[in-house]
């Protein structure tokens, strides 16, 4: 039935429930999904693992009843165990962010498959993540003037990824060759002097030449990459050998603050 969830669970942060703002789920994933929160945390949820470990159809020690909804249910057995039981999941966080998080993207080359992490925040930054190895950003691109309000991985270029905000500005990146400026900057089109209407979200074809942009009054703009580059490697497996090593030079966030303290 489309009318309610096939599953649920209960994300919480210490004795706190997280609010989910944005979510991507690895390629060839099933269990596992990033999510982004308003406190602007970004976690690991396994759907079908509860505290102890077992499946999320184990509703012994994860549970919660809800007493207050509960006339609102029809009392069939399985759709009542559905909807009164909920698994409670504990989340250990991502850090990094100040805002709610307003984009989460997986990487979808199999190289970097559930390790390699784009977020995107209201904090005006866009943060990369290595998850394998740690809890805080590689890379924080902070030149922002304007919330971030989506940001995805080009699914042709390992190291390509797009980003936009609330300013109308759209930029597209190429990590491999520079870490902190687009190779590729749209503006939202504007009507005389009216101020660009604000991006909400963008998405990639399948071909990674094309940026679908959506914006908060509803329109949908298609822009084209020029630069072959950026969307037709030579070779994608020699692209993201190239990111692996610059990658493995970078030092987490909080490290560098600490080394600059000291």
């Amino acid at each position: 039935m489309l009318v309610y969830p096939t599953e649920t669970v209960d994300l919480r942060k210490a004795n706190r429930e997280l609010c989910v703002t944005s979510m991507s789920v690895p390629p060839n994933e099933t269990n596992c999904l990033w999510v982004g929160s308003e406190d602007g945390s970004i976690s690991q949820i396994h759907i079908h693992e509860t505290q102890g470990g077992g499946s999320g159809r184990n509703l012994v020690n994860n549970l919660i009843i809800l007493y207050k909804k509960s006339d609102t249910y029809k009392f069939n057995t399985g759709q009542l165990l559905r909807k009164l039981f909920i698994p409670i999941i504990q989340v250990d966080s991502l850090s990094g962010h100040e805002g709610p998080v307003t984009a989460v993207s997986c990487h979808p080359h199999e190289k970097f498959a559930n390790d390699l992490l784009l977020s995107g925040s209201f904090d005006w930054s866009v943060n990369l993540y290595t998850t394998a190895k740690y809890n805080s950003p590689l890379l924080s691109l902070s030149h922002y003037e304007e919330y971030v309000t989506d940001c995805a991985w080009s699914p042709t270029h390992p190291a390509v990824f797009g980003v936009c905000d609330a300013g109308g500005n759209i930029e597209v990146f190429n990590l491999n060759e520079e870490l902190e400026l687009p190779r590729v900057k749209f503006q939202a089109p504007t009507g005389g002097n009216a101020a660009p209407s604000p991006w909400h979200k963008l998405s990639w074809d399948t071909g990674g030449r094309r940026l679908a942009a959506g914006n908060i009054d509803g329109k949908v703009t298609i822009f084209q990459l020029q630069d072959q580059k950026l969307w037709a490697p030579k070779n994608a497996n020699d692209e993201a050998n190239t990111l692996m090593e610059k990658i493995s030079l970078l030092q987490p966030h909080e490290q560098k603050e600490k080394n600059n303290i000291d």
